[in-house]
């Protein structure tokens, strides 16, 4: 990680900065950075991201620290070209610290999700239903958008297949559920009493729960194998999961980019 001080920050958001503190890029891409500023007083995370980037993110937040699952707002703020977002730290490690003890990890995770999907939708301002979901995988299709990544994770080569059998599958009945909207082990904190929170909540809201079910499918196959993956679908509960839910999911994810922020290979 690289050390270097913040150029050029507005000056509303280095007033919520304290003095002497040391900030580390923990990540660089053209959309986003993310910097970890350290301080005695405790840590801190600032997301510069251009506007329109950070999605929901501090709605989301916010949300979901009043419930006891996400990370403190200290700053949201809209300035020219860029979009900052200032939290404070979330104790504990994110989950792929734990890997080494991957089924007991599923279960702390399967718990999770379902504590979170438990939560009453009615207090969440923020939609991302699966009406939306389907309607924008749908323009994607037509206009020959597509992760060629996430259509050979589900078994497909051809798009234009993969496209057909979401068409075929689009009537399902859609549930109403808060998401965390890119639920994978990174954005799992695990503190010491392996009592889990979220962060990277830009793409959460109310939709329907079998979409985070197919982004932590993909993570732990990922990070793991398959067969950590299914006993997480066996942690979560079997009676909660509609295999045709779980599929027409996989397919809006792929013909949505890369965890619904249309980075497409």
């Amino acid at each position: 990680m690289e050390t270097q001080p913040l150029p050029d920050l507005p000056d509303a958001v280095w007033a919520r900065i304290p003095d002497g503190a040391r900030f580390e890029v923990i990540k660089d891409k053209p959309r986003v950075t993310v910097y970890r500023i350290e301080h005695p007083t405790g840590a801190l995370y600032l997301k510069r991201a251009l506007n329109g980037q950070l999605g929901n993110e501090p709605t989301m937040c916010m949300h979901l620290f009043r419930c006891g699952m996400g990370p403190e707002v200290l700053g949201d703020w809209p300035s020219g070209p860029d979009h900052y977002l200032l939290t404070r730290a979330l104790p504990g490690r994110d989950a792929l610290a734990f890997l080494d003890t991957p089924s007991a990890l599923v279960r702390i995770l399967a718990d999770a999700m379902r504590r979170l999907h438990a939560l009453p939708p009615e207090g969440c301002l923020v939609r991302n239903t699966g009406e939306m979901m389907l309607d924008r995988a749908m323009r994607n299709g037509r206009n020959g958008r597509v992760d060629h990544g996430l259509l050979r994770f589900i078994g497909f080569d051809d798009e234009r297949e993969a496209y057909r059998e979401m068409c075929l599958r689009s009537a399902f009945p859609f549930s109403q559920h808060i998401l965390h909207g890119d639920f994978c082990l990174p954005n799992c904190i695990l503190d010491d009493e392996y009592t889990v929170r979220f962060v990277d909540l830009g793409y959460g809201g109310v939709g329907d729960r079998h979409y985070d079910l197919f982004w932590m499918v993909w993570s732990l196959s990922y990070n793991l194998t398959d067969h950590y993956a299914q006993e997480f679908l066996s942690a979560y509960g079997r009676d909660r999961v509609d295999m045709d839910g779980l599929r027409l999911f996989a397919l809006i994810s792929a013909f949505n980019g890369y965890r619904g922020r249309d980075y497409y290979d």
